[in-house]
């Protein structure tokens, strides 16, 4: 068996469901896959559970996007004290977990002091050098109408020609 989070899944977002998969580790997901049948644990802390439209988002995200768990813990309060006690609860029910995978160092800390294996996943969301320069981009109206202006230049500079 293997605890995955939610949050090494997929990266952050305001919304739930705006949530998009990491790359990294849905190849590895796809690897674990088929040598552990399929038993992989799914922990996603902070889903709120209001009406269970949380809930029903989250198992409606990993249908969508192909992550086929054995089972799905839900917990609306969110830190690495709240998923160590996950892991802690979760191995009384299923056993000792072959792999605990995050993104916290800290609660992946706790987990490798209760004697189960740890995977951080450290992959970092990159944003590109032209995002974060702090220059202006021009908006999309003002584009169309830099590109009309060069062609009527260029129409009317061969008008002459015909």
């Amino acid at each position: 068996m293997i605890f995955i989070t939610l949050d090494a899944l997929a990266l952050p977002a305001n919304d739930l469901g705006a949530r998009q998969p990491r790359p990294e580790t849905r190849r590895l997901w796809n690897a674990l896959f088929p040598y552990y049948h399929g038993r992989i644990l799914v922990i996603a802390d902070g889903i709120k559970r209001d009406g269970m439209q949380g809930e029903q988002i989250l198992l409606e995200w990993l249908k969508r996007e192909g992550y086929k768990a054995s089972s799905v813990d839900m917990v609306e309060a969110t830190g690495a004290e709240v998923r160590y006690d996950r892991v802690v609860s979760l191995s009384s029910v299923y056993g000792m977990p072959h792999w605990f995978i995050d993104t916290d160092p800290e609660c992946i800390a706790k987990v490798a002091r209760y004697g189960i294996p740890t995977l951080l996943a450290t992959v970092p969301h990159t944003i590109r050098p032209e995002w974060s320069d702090g220059r202006e981009y021009k908006p999309w109206d003002m584009l169309v109408e830099e590109i009309n202006n060069q062609e009527l230049a260029k129409k009317e500079r061969e008008w002459g020609d015909v």
